[in-house]
């Protein structure tokens, strides 16, 4: 679970439009553009034929696919525009570079 004040970034960032980049635990980056937040039924990749509701950010790829990064799979996420509302935020400490 995220803290409520790293949710309110995550908001922002969909609310502008912000590119983005999420660095996730498993050292993968992911770049898209923020659209929304949303629960949705993620496929577990360990074990065939399960899936569980998540809690996600939906990037949109440059490809124009739509991609769903579960929140509590995120270490930081990186904005990739100039804007006055953050540069980083680290999803581990909470910590937010402006």
């Amino acid at each position: 679970m995220i803290n409520c004040n790293t949710y309110d970034y995550l908001e922002i960032a969909c609310l502008y439009h912000l590119t983005v980049v999420a660095k996730l635990k498993d050292n993968r980056e992911i770049v898209g553009t923020a659209i929304t937040t949303k629960i949705a039924l993620i496929e577990n990749a360990n074990l065939a034929h399960e899936a569980s509701k998540e809690e996600c950010i939906v990037l949109k790829a440059q490809s124009g696919e739509m991609l769903f990064v579960v929140l509590t799979q995120i270490i930081s996420l990186t904005c990739l525009q100039q804007n006055p509302h953050f540069k980083m935020i680290n999803f581990v400490d909470g910590t937010l570079t402006k």
